[in-house]
């Protein structure tokens, strides 16, 4: 897998799936006894128009894919998480049946590169 290939399946699997996931539980919060909470935020969405309640799930598209976009620039180098004089580095690999490649270096840049909004 290179890293086109990882970052579409993260943008499927991991953005899309959290935003379809948390609409869902929106609708229909899981579970015999939901969290005060949850019945709360259930409530109050289902109570949306369909316009306000398609604004929410691009706004929770927006999130999904800020959230990814951070890790992968983390994971790039284009973003740190701490204040040592030298910066802890890190490096994403994908090993398989073609052997190891390096997968971390432009990850922020292609998660970009397609449109994610809803």
């Amino acid at each position: 897998m290179d890293a086109e290939q990882f970052v579409d399946r993260v943008r499927k699997s991991v953005m899309e799936g959290a935003v379809d996931d948390t609409l869902a539980i929106l609708l229909d919060p899981p579970g015999r006894r939901p969290a005060p909470q949850l019945v709360a935020i259930s409530e109050w969405y289902r109570g949306l128009a369909a316009n306000d309640r398609e604004m929410v799930g691009r706004a929770l598209a927006l999130a999904s894919h800020g959230a990814v976009f951070g890790v992968f620039a983390i994971l790039d180098g284009a973003r740190r998480i701490d204040d040592e004089p030298t910066p802890v580095g890190f490096q994403l690999w994908s090993e398989g049946k073609e052997g190891r490649k390096l997968l971390s270096g432009g990850l922020h840049d292609l998660v970009n590169s397609e449109n994610w909004y809803r």
